[in-house]
């Protein structure tokens, strides 16, 4: 692991992670040939974790000084999802149908909540130099550990400081879907592919608690917010294959992000302004090949597609929301998969991705952002990535392997005013077969030890990547 300095403090940043996952299978073949399965899975999960956010929304980085500003959650998650599907095969006339019709329900309760830290450091005051910031006592070098030097951090910095937790919020959510997919065969070479999916989707959000800096307060009337919808989508496409190890095809599908999809896991707060509205939807069209190459030992593709988001969420006021932003995705993909020789593997890709807010010249916001983002690109979508990797087996029991990955520079923002450099990484591995039943692997990741970052974010931070770090596996087979 790379040894940089860091601006957290190591006596008290922390994440605990857990989870706990069984599944239950019971399949039965008809005598027709229908396959019909039921899967069923239940899971527990924990995120728990107080980090420390460089904050240089004071000015402090002007003086060489940065603020620790805590950052925390505390989230529970139980999940239960049963899936039924019936696949089979029938003809009508000369027509090949291949049928998968399927059902299935999830329910996921999330419990919320956060750490209070008490740090008696006044923001007007901040790290205590400059205009406004005379109050020494939280400058560097004092015993609370709230501000450090922006160029060198000491994370082992004294810290005391009462932590106050609990849970301040559950979110339960609902999806049952229903679907149909039928893969139609006319002849060998030509083939559709139709299918429609319908979902009812349902959100509560009940709030029941505050955190602070000083206290964990009930609320005296809970709120509840409760989003409920439900959307069709759907999807078709069409292949030809000109011969037995090639083949084209064109493809058209829509998506839907209904309100509350990410609340379960903590990453949406549903509101009271935005409950209501339809669901943000896509679409997406694409044309592309693939060709298998080496005896079918490996294949080829590429494909070129679009794909436009419609109804995105924005804010026209402070308190209202409506359905007006857009956005859409120009690209293309190539790939190259499998066993150049028999020792040798690969698998190689790119892709380009053209990520352009349109927004909508109807829809007046109330920072002007559908105006200012307008032929911006999208965050955090690369224009251009890339990744190599290739093993070779150089005995019957040993295998090295290599690879690059490769990325432009993001944004973190909608106007494209803040963004992280692209970088490059290099990987190592190396497998040892002990004999049939066990083998042990060796990776290396990023052998340059490169700093870089894999995404930025709007509000004064993106997130570093791992620097140099080893995992060594066992794997059991039998």
């Amino acid at each position: 692991m790379s040894n940089k300095a860091s601006t957290g403090l190591h006596n008290r940043d922390f994440q605990k992670q857990e989870n706990q996952i069984g599944t239950f299978k019971l399949e039965h073949t008809f005598d027709n040939g229908f396959n019909l399965a039921n899967i069923v899975t239940y899971s527990r999960s924990k995120n728990d974790y107080l980090w420390t956010q460089p904050d240089d929304s004071q000015g402090d980085v002007t003086y060489g000084k940065v603020w620790r500003r805590a950052n925390s959650s505390i989230t529970d998650t139980e999940t239960f999802a049963d899936q039924l599907v019936l696949q089979g095969k029938l003809n009508t006339g000369s027509v090949t149908h291949r049928l998968s019709l399927g059902a299935d329900f999830s329910h996921q309760a999330t419990d919320k909540g956060s750490y209070g830290v008490t740090s008696g450091l006044p923001a007007a005051q901040s790290c205590g130099t400059g205009t406004n910031k005379t109050n020494s006592t939280y400058g560097i070098g004092t015993s609370n550990g709230y501000c450090t030097s922006l160029y060198n951090p000491n994370s082992y910095d004294a810290w005391s400081s009462q932590l106050i937790s609990g849970y301040t919020a559950k979110t339960t959510t609902k999806d049952t879907g229903l679907y149909i997919l039928d893969n139609i065969e006319f002849t060998p070479q030509w083939l559709l592919d139709l299918g429609v999916r319908w979902d009812n989707f349902n959100t509560k959000q009940n709030t029941y608690a505050s955190v602070s800096s000083t206290a964990y307060t009930l609320l005296t009337t809970p709120t509840t917010v409760v989003s409920k919808t439900d959307f069709f989508s759907y999807t078709a496409g069409l292949t030809y294959k000109p011969v037995e190890q090639g083949s084209i095809y064109a493809s058209f599908a829509t998506s839907a992000n209904p309100v509350g999809i990410s609340a379960g896991d903590g990453s949406e707060t549903i509101s009271t302004s935005y409950k209501d509205l339809e669901p943000e939807t896509a679409r997406t069209f694409e044309v592309g090949t693939k060709w298998d190459l080496f005896d079918r030992r490996a294949n080829v593709t590429a494909a070129v597609f679009r794909t436009e988001k419609q109804n995105t969420r924005i804010a026209v006021s402070p308190t209202q929301y409506t359905n007006g932003g857009a956005s859409r995705v120009n690209g293309f993909e190539l790939g190259l998969n499998g066993n150049i020789t028999a020792n040798w593997d690969i698998s190689l890709g790119y892709s380009y991705l053209d990520a352009i807010q349109s927004g909508n010249p109807g829809v007046s916001t109330r920072d002007g952002s559908a105006i200012q983002t307008r032929g911006k690109q999208l965050p955090n979508v690369p224009k251009n990535s890339a990744t190599l990797w290739s093993t070779y087996k150089i005995t019957p029991k040993l295998t090295l392997g290599g690879g690059v990955v490769a990325s432009d520079k993001v944004y973190g923002n909608t106007t494209n005013t803040l963004w992280v450099s692209g970088y490059t990484r290099y990987d190592l591995m190396a497998r040892y077969a002990v004999n049939k039943n066990i083998d042990v692997q060796l990776n290396v990741n990023n052998v340059s030890n490169t700093r870089y970052f894999t995404k930025a974010y709007a509000s004064h931070y993106a997130t570093e990547a791992e620097g140099r770090n080893g995992v060594l596996t066992v794997n059991f087979k039998y």
